[in-house]
């Protein structure tokens, strides 16, 4: 049986620098706006519920240069600034991002329209989805590292994560939870075993 935590976007921030979990795996459920959905008065029009796995505080650059022969300099990420080498913050919403990247867990991903889930045929049905989303995305390192060796990197807002699970102890953010079921009109199976346990 799970062991919850129930804490704030602010305490489990603490938490994550206190413990100082660099580059060790963590798994997460987290609530977010598709980036690749089409804009409807300045406001995504598809959100999306992920699980997966990562891991956090490893250096890019050298994840890179791990991966190819030679060095690699990285650009700084836009609209971020560093704060640690667990977070970057938002500049102009002062939130703070997760510094995570993949660990080879392949992400599952249930996708909303105006609160109900919805099937990529479904949103590609109600023309919801740009062309983007089903490009083929280059690699990492501006496409030098091959798809073999390629990996997910996100600057995931922490106040969006649901569940952050490290060791035997799974958080639970409140914040992100609200923030989810003020979101939803139909609650994932995910969430509702989290729900059961509050």
């Amino acid at each position: 049986m799970k062991n919850y935590k129930f804490v704030t976007t602010e305490e489990l921030a603490n938490f994550i620098t206190k413990e100082g979990i660099k580059a060790t795996k963590f798994s997460t459920l987290y609530f977010t706006d598709e980036s690749k959905s089409r804009t409807k008065k300045k406001v995504k029009t598809v959100n999306k519920l992920v699980q997966t796995e990562m891991r956090l505080g490893e250096s890019y650059k050298n994840k890179i240069e791990n991966r190819i022969d030679g060095e690699y300099t990285p650009d700084s990420p836009r609209g971020l600034e560093y704060v640690s080498p667990f977070f970057f913050r938002g500049v102009k919403a002062q939130d703070l991002r997760l510094n995570a990247y993949s660990s080879g867990y392949v992400p599952k991903s249930t996708y909303y329209h105006n609160g109900e889930p919805k099937t990529v045929e479904q949103l590609k049905g109600l023309d919801l989805l740009t062309p983007s989303f089903f490009a083929k995305k280059e690699t990492v390192g501006k496409g030098q590292v091959t798809e073999e060796d390629d990996f997910f990197v996100t600057r995931l807002r922490l106040n969006r994560v649901i569940t952050f699970g490290y060791k035997n102890i799974t958080f639970v953010n409140v914040d992100g939870l609200f923030d989810y079921l003020d979101s939803v009109k139909q609650v994932d199976e995910l969430v509702s075993e989290v729900l059961k346990n509050k």
